[in-house]
């Protein structure tokens, strides 16, 4: 039965969990000791906590005593545990030296130098930066360094490391020549950073190197602050920030904004109305209520401190840039004086910007204007606009016009926001709830999920009512601006263009695994350690190449937390009828041999080399086992490779 063992650590209110991961070992680095009780990051990224008992065997220099306290901030240890209890710690920690080059395959630090193989461990060891690193990651920043700034390191040696730590694994890097783990302790690398929005609580310290911040679900936490003084600004408790942190497991803060102030003197306002669709009216001290134009909108992605608002609550507010959305809400106390002061309508004085139907001239001059209002009134405006800037129009078109203030209301301005013409752009709505989320389908069955979900607000102008629709969305946002409502007989003739920007897609090497609905829209892929996952397919049908279970496939998918995959290119195909190949040999440097149908071996300089980036799908590599590959472009590195366990026969033919 496993067993999770507690233990209070220094930190108010915290708990330690030990995990039982009986009779493991890895290398890690120490971040943090308490006691007997010892807190580190794995090899593999991980965060985690241990306890030594009586029984733990400690190996140390002759000078230091054998107990944890032996042991510092950022040291390189083994560790060999048992159900969360240390049974043996090695500290493996070398001492640094310069390092003089550095590539994929090779590492120099001071006059030693190292191959890099994929069993190679590297880690990052600074004082405010413990992490886990690519060879890549190090070599790109290797290559981007300033002139005249160092790297430093130290290097453990496959040899070294079998002789201090005698561990029970094999070690295939096990020469004095080989690194087995690589620790930099002086580099530049970049931090890799979340965005937060939260509540100021003080300092936890003297020094203010360590901040307490309260986050919107009340949730108190303590963060380290890695920002020069001059570079914080000043904070009263209470006050709502922005701040950056890292993403590794410390959370350290590199950047500090200041949104809402605590003080109440100048930035409080009344709440006149907040529907169920976010709509958010206020008062200011003067007795100017926010209409129309003043409008403010609250979304899923406002944080808000305090209840949700209610009509009478007073309020201080922080927006979206240039925009009307709410960024971030403080909810005051009832009985605050309302300080804020609106600085003023968003539209010159002069004009007043409505969205109508065009329903023709009434003169052959073009001067008078038909138009229907949302609600089917019909009106008509004189129009005071020079010829060549008046927009072709069609009637039934909708229009966004400026018009006069004053009694005449005169149109000074025209602009089509959706044309009548139905050939490209009528969506068909799937859903639309209480909330104001309109989700479409386009006319090649692209449904909009979450990261095409539009807003209806209290603004958004709606002509019609059926469910075949034409829209257009406020500038660079998802919030419908206006909606033309097409006849129910009308063709879907729209199509979604992607909201996320193509650069922002990762890639990632799997296996086909089939569909699971009748649509097609929804992928099994199996990854390279057979963890199976469920993916949303937004590709036209006719850019889908044609796909058979056991495929191996490149995918482009979002970043975001869905992952959709938009992109997808088969890589090695499950037919073996002309690419299987016999594996000769494959040595713990990563060179392959193959040999082809016709028994030609792949010789010198036909050796194709493994790296830590393959991805290896089907199983392990046996030698005389049977697969099929592809190479990285122009080179003889392989990208993939498919191990064929129920396959005997050899189809493959080296080109030579």
């Amino acid at each position: 039965m496993n067993e999770t063992i507690y233990v209070n650590s220094e930190e108010e209110g915290e708990e330690t969990t030990f995990e039982p991961e009986s009779l493991d070992e890895f290398v890690a680095l120490v971040s943090r000791i308490v006691g007997y009780n010892i807190r580190v990051i794995k090899e593999d990224g991980t965060k985690a906590d241990y306890i030594a008992t009586l029984d733990t065997n400690y190996i140390v220099s002759e000078t230091k005593p054998k107990e944890l306290s032996s042991f510092d901030y950022g040291d390189l240890v083994y560790l060999t545990v048992d159900i969360g209890k240390i049974e043996k710690i090695v500290d493996l920690t070398g001492i640094s030296a310069k390092v003089n080059s550095l590539d994929f395959e090779h590492i120099k630090v001071g006059t030693e130098e190292f191959k890099i193989l994929s069993e190679t461990k590297i880690f990052v060891s600074q004082e405010n930066m413990l992490e886990t690193r690519s060879v890549k990651d190090i070599v790109d920043a290797y290559k981007d360094k300033k002139e005249g700034v160092d790297f430093e390191a130290y290097v453990v040696s496959g040899k070294d490391f079998i002789d201090k730590a005698e561990p029970r694994h094999d070690v295939h890097a096990n020469k004095e020549d080989e690194a087995y783990i690589i620790v930099f302790t002086n580099i530049e690398i970049n931090l890799d950073l979340n965005t937060r929005i939260v509540r100021f609580d003080g300092f936890a310290d003297m020094q203010e190197k360590e901040m307490r911040i309260i986050l919107d679900d009340g949730t108190k936490e303590i963060r380290t602050v890695n920002v020069a003084t001059n570079n914080i600004p000043d904070l009263r408790i209470g006050d709502i920030i922005e701040i950056k942190e890292t993403k590794d497991y410390r959370q350290d803060i590199e950047e500090v904004k200041v949104l809402i102030t605590e003080n109440p003197s100048e930035n409080v306002f009344e709440v006149m109305e907040y529907d169920s669709l976010g709509n958010l009216t206020l008062r200011d001290k003067v007795g100017t209520k926010a209409e129309d134009d003043e409008t403010f909108y609250v979304t899923p992605d406002t944080v808000t401190f305090g209840n949700i608002p209610r009509s009478g609550d007073k309020i201080s507010y922080v927006l979206k840039e240039d925009s009307r959305y709410v960024k971030a809400i403080l909810v005051r106390s009832r009985t605050a004086k309302v300080t804020g002061l609106f600085s003023g309508p968003t539209n010159p004085p002069d004009t007043k910007i409505r969205i109508v139907r065009f329903d023709g001239f009434i003169d052959s001059q073009e001067k008078k204007m038909i138009i229907i209002l949302e609600d089917g009134t019909i009106e008509i405006r004189a129009v005071n606009v020079i010829g060549n800037d008046m927009p072709d129009l069609r009637i039934g078109d909708i229009i966004e016009i400026k018009e006069t203030k004053d009694d005449r209301k005169d149109i000074e301005e025209v602009k089509v926001l959706i044309t009548e013409d139905p050939s490209e752009n009528v969506f068909e709505v799937r859903n639309y709830d209480r909330y104001g989320n309109l989700t479409l389908r386009d006319k090649v069955g692209t449904k909009a999920e979450d990261d095409r979900t539009f807003y209806v607000t209290a603004d958004t102008v709606i002509f019609g009512s059926t469910l075949k629709i034409s829209y257009v969305l406020e500038e660079d946002s998802k919030y419908v601006r206006a909606i033309l409502i097409r006849r129910n007989d009308d063709e879907i003739t729209g199509l979604f263009n992607s909201l996320t920007d193509p650069s922002e897609f990762d890639t990632r090497i799997v296996r086909f695994d089939g569909f699971v609905d009748p649509h097609e829209r929804e992928m099994a892929i199996i990854l390279e350690g057979g963890r199976i996952e469920i993916r949303i397919v937004n590709i036209a049908t006719n850019d889908m190449p044609d796909l058979r279970i056991g495929d191996i496939i490149e995918i482009k998918e979002t970043k975001d937390y869905r992952k959709d995959i938009k992109e997808v290119k088969v890589l090695i195909t499950e037919d073996s009828s002309d690419n299987v190949f016999e594996v000769r040999n494959y040595d713990r440097y990563g060179n392959l041999t193959l040999r082809d149908k016709v028994g030609t071996k792949a010789e010198d300089d036909e050796i194709f080399y493994i790296t830590s980036d393959t991805v290896i799908l089907g199983g392990t590599l046996d030698n005389a086992g049977k697969v099929s590959y592809i190479l990285e472009e122009g080179s003889r590195y392989v990208k993939a490779i498919l191990v064929r366990r129920d396959i005997d026969e050899v189809t493959g033919l080296f080109s030579r």
